[in-house]
């Protein structure tokens, strides 16, 4: 399947879900690694009156899961092989369900934050506790909050929780 081929099969999916016309959708795939059989996604919508909804989600083995929690449900028992920078960057694009979010995965994107904030900011780690993957990142919001710092922790089943902390919570 082409590009393009998977960004309508997006589009139609988000079209079908949200019942708007498939030409007021604009949607792509993320290009990150991802397991096999998962394609996350974004999307715009766009409403009557000039709006824009931004909508994410996952299709996980030809089922589309729509919003970051239904798409990080089902995408959470299937990262135990991931790379801990690969699953910020995945869990980074679903997990705030906007269009901003940016997970820090590279020292480049380190250079481009000020300077008092990049000394609390750090490549994402991971931690274990016997099956349990503890994964700690940062991601770039774009929004009022700029920075936050997820820890996400994946049960052996799949289940997870994420945990929040913003930038401002380190320069106190």
């Amino acid at each position: 399947m082409t590009e393009d081929e998977r960004d309508e099969q997006i589009a139609a999916a988000v079209a079908a879900q949200y019942g708007a016309d498939l030409k007021s959708v604009d949607a792509v795939g993320f290009d990150q690694k991802t397991p096999d059989g998962v394609m996350p996604f974004g999307a715009f919508i766009n409403l009557p009156g000039g709006d824009q909804q931004h909508v994410v989600g996952a299709f996980v083995d030809g089922v589309v899961h729509h919003g970051a929690s239904a798409a990080l449900g089902a995408l959470m028992p299937r990262v135990a092989d991931l790379a801990p920078v690969d699953v910020a960057r995945l869990v980074g694009e679903l997990q705030l369900d906007a269009d901003t979010g940016t997970a820090i995965v590279r020292a480049d994107q380190l250079a481009h934050i000020n300077a008092e904030w990049r000394q609390h900011v750090t490549l994402p780690s991971e931690m274990r506790m016997g099956d349990t993957r503890i994964i700690t990142y940062w991601v770039s919001t774009g929004g009022e909050t700029p920075l936050l710092r997820s820890t996400l922790t994946i049960e052996p089943s799949g289940t997870y929780r994420i945990s929040y902390a913003d930038i401002w919570s380190y320069l106190q």
